[in-house]
């Protein structure tokens, strides 16, 4: 829980938070995102080190979804104690019916037409389908927890899907107003010194747009992290690194701006959040 109500986190956040409806995201291929089931349920699963209480921030009550209740509440931080009674999110949901498809992984997969895809093209969907799937039994619109409850069979999952996501929805994200490959050139070709690139990206990934209103969790944290990470690797420094072609043994410069492009992988997929379901 991030998203909090006169000081409170609805129990509604299982639906969506800052805004946003996980279980109403819409793929332009209809047949891709997953079916809303009513009659789902689940609870948030901690893993790797965010399994250790000692590490919570405090004890905000994991996510659930279920059919049987028409309202859930909320949490108070400041009393530690339930607030019982119709208490709705930012979107005015009350009760967690469907909302099974919060945030999970490095970079908080979330929502129907993501988590569909990921079921397209690499989960159980695919196998069914006599296709390759790295997760053949995973159902990531059926069982998405499986995501946070296979990490021992699969411990590379929460980082598989969050590249997944990166290649095909950052990477690729043009609305018309912005682009961000060609956003991503005139960043480096500044300098590096426009702190908007970063913001926009941070509203890209939470919010799925990058004209998104309202607070971006961690905003400020990914962009001191960037900095760090330019002043470690020398990267303000305009000479690109120089590597090597293994196969020719001809040495070649790459594009500054896919060095960059790396950095922010690795900057949005490696900012400690306090849950791995969020």
């Amino acid at each position: 829980h991030l998203d909090s109500i006169d000081g409170k986190y609805p129990i509604s956040n299982s639906c969506g938070q800052f805004g946003n409806n996980y279980q109403d995201y819409e793929c332009s291929h209809k047949g891709m995102q997953c079916p809303v089931e009513s009659n789902m349920i689940a609870t948030a699963v901690l893993s790797g080190k965010y399994a250790d209480s000692s590490l919570h921030h405090d004890y905000r009550p994991n996510f659930y979804c279920g059919p049987d209740e028409e309202f859930t509440g909320a949490y108070d931080p400041d009393t530690m104690l339930d607030v019982i009674g119709p208490f709705a999110n930012s979107q005015g949901r009350t009760d967690v019916k469907g909302c099974c498809f919060w945030g999970r992984g490095a970079l908080l997969t979330k929502g129907t037409c993501m988590l569909g895809k990921l079921n397209h093209y690499l989960g159980k969907e695919a196998a069914n389908s006599g296709r390759m799937a790295m997760f053949p039994d995973v159902d990531f619109c059926r069982n998405p927890e499986d995501i946070c409850r296979h990490i021992k069979r699969y411990p590379t999952i929460v980082w598989d899907i969050a590249f997944f996501e990166w290649v095909e929805r950052i990477q690729e994200y043009d609305d018309g107003n912005f682009n961000y490959q060609l956003a991503l050139q005139q960043f480096v070709d500044g300098g590096m010194q426009d702190p908007s690139f970063i913001n926009i990206v941070s509203k890209i990934v939470a919010k799925g747009s990058a004209s998104a209103e309202g607070t971006i969790p961690f905003s400020q944290q990914k962009s001191n992290h960037f900095n760090l990470l330019m002043e470690h690797l020398q990267l303000k420094d305009p000479t690109p690194l120089v590597t090597w072609d293994t196969s020719s043994g001809q040495r070649y410069i790459p594009k500054l701006s896919t060095l960059v492009s790396q950095l922010f992988t690795v900057l949005f997929l490696g900012v400690p959040y306090l849950f791995t379901s969020l």
